[in-house]
């Protein structure tokens, strides 16, 4: 029979398995002392999940080198667990307040179909997307461009870490937390180095309580330059969406998505001091990914030509040597833990190569591009 205790790594966040008494639980990033998640052991390897975010979900573990949550592998560390700056973030406290929840009411009812709200209360706009979240009726997609009438479900960015493919599908996301959406409205993303990191996260203690905590965290690098922008947070109605799991078959996420175009009810503005976490926002070390994406760069800069054939991926003829064969082994390593929805093929001899690429559309056009301005020279 396994010993699951110990500490793991989990698309490079820590988790802790301890036993305490009869029972086991689970230490996260974040998770507020009292609401861990517990472990019941299901049999010599495998244990459920109960409570939390990821209640329901079955962890097998493999002995000494880690094992899986669904089809996420986590790896087991020797280093003692270490909490995550930007996780565990609290929201400030809602009181339901009858006449400002009544102006709150009177303003959505006012604002046309589609239109702007159009702000002129003494309140903060966050408390606002905090009441329009807590009547059930809409999802949230927030973004720095303020004048979208209507979503297409076009996938624009890459989701990374996904194994499960929730991130990646050619779909409008949404979520039902407005706080989580606001992130996404005050963030100059041209201005940003590496990946977003954030989410939210609710919790519950054996006696039934539940606690709500954020996560927020950006490039260290890219934070000391206060990246932030106005943007506006969208209202969608709810009939097309549907919420996605973590990973097929497994616990619900806070993401919604929806494979119709999208129309909003209406609007609202937003600068970045209206985002309540703004100042407890964390930075992360981006340098093993920004270096992966400075690999692939060297890579492409080998390039000789390229084709997109019509099943979507991509074909680069390369030329080789030794010095390129270690630079991508080192690209391929870092590839599979960041980009697990890429696959990739190396066919070839010689001073040739040729990769073959599939993966989510946003990343191929990004791939497709920088080979573009590659090989069309210097202007």
């Amino acid at each position: 029979m396994i010993d699951p205790a110990g500490v793991y790594e989990i698309n490079g966040l820590p988790l802790e398995v301890l036993e305490e008494g009869a029972q086991w639980k689970l230490v996260l990033a974040g998770v507020p002392e009292g609401f861990e998640p517990g472990l019941i052991r299901v049999d010599d390897s495998t244990f459920r999940v109960e409570r939390g975010p990821m209640a329901g979900a079955l962890l097998s573990f493999d002995g000494h080198e880690g094992g899986r949550v669904g089809p996420i592998p986590f790896a087991r560390l020797e280093r003692p667990y270490r909490q995550l700056p930007g996780y565990g973030l609290r929201p400030p406290p809602f009181v339901p307040d009858r006449e400002r929840d009544g102006t709150f009411r009177d303003l959505l009812d006012r604002t046309e179909e589609g239109g702007r709200v159009e702000w002129d209360l003494p309140y903060p706009k966050h408390e606002f997307v905090r009441w329009a979240q807590r009547l059930d009726e809409f999802v949230f997609h927030s973004s720095t461009n303020r004048g979208i009438d209507e979503f297409q479900p076009i996938r624009n960015s890459m989701e990374l870490l996904d194994h499960g493919g929730r991130g990646n599908l050619g779909a409008v996301y949404a979520t039902h937390d407005g706080y989580w959406s606001m992130f996404f409205g005050i963030v100059d993303r041209e201005r940003l180095r590496g990946s977003l990191r954030n989410g939210v996260y609710v919790w519950q203690a054996p006696d039934g309580r539940t606690t709500t905590t954020y996560q927020f965290s950006l490039d260290q690098e890219s934070l000391r330059e206060s990246p932030f922008t106005k943007g506006a947070v969208y209202l969608l109605p709810r009939s097309t969406f549907q919420r996605v799991p973590h990973y097929p078959g497994g616990p619900i996420s806070d993401e919604w998505v929806s494979e119709q175009p999208v129309s909003p009810r209406a609007s609202l503005l937003v600068e970045p001091d209206d985002f309540p976490f703004l100042d407890q926002i964390a930075g992360h070390d981006e340098s093993e990914f920004l270096g992966m994406v400075d690999l692939f760069r060297e890579l492409v800069a080998r390039a000789t030509a390229f084709d997109q054939p019509e099943d979507g991926g991509l074909v680069i003829d390369l030329e080789w040597s030794l010095e390129i064969d270690a630079m991508y082994a080192e690209w391929a390593a870092l590839a599979d833990r960041y980009m697990p929805v890429v696959a990739r093929q190396l066919e070839g001899e010689g001073d040739s190569r040729t990769l073959l690429l599939h993966g989510p559309r946003p990343y191929l056009e990004r791939v497709r591009e920088r080979l573009e301005e590659f090989l069309s020279g210097p202007a």
